[in-house]
């Protein structure tokens, strides 16, 4: 914050290795696509979410059951 005011200031940033095939400049990344992170794939993350929510649902389910049976 600046004068009590928010800003916003652009973010730059340097590939260590890429740097180096430049002739003395900084490597220009602005407007590309930003590389891979190294991150779990959205797929990975979708599948483990559903994997939990089935299996949350079906002990729920089985809860349920047995207290039905039990009569309470």
């Amino acid at each position: 914050m600046r004068n009590a005011k928010s800003t916003v200031e652009p973010l730059y940033y340097t590939l260590k290795g890429a740097a180096d095939d430049v002739s003395g400049n900084q490597a220009d990344l602005r407007g590309g696509d930003l590389p891979e992170s190294g991150g779990v794939p959205p797929s990975v993350l979708l599948a483990g979410g559903w994997a939990i929510l089935l299996s949350s649902l079906t002990g729920l389910f089985l809860a349920l059951r047995q207290a039905g049976a039990n009569g309470n």
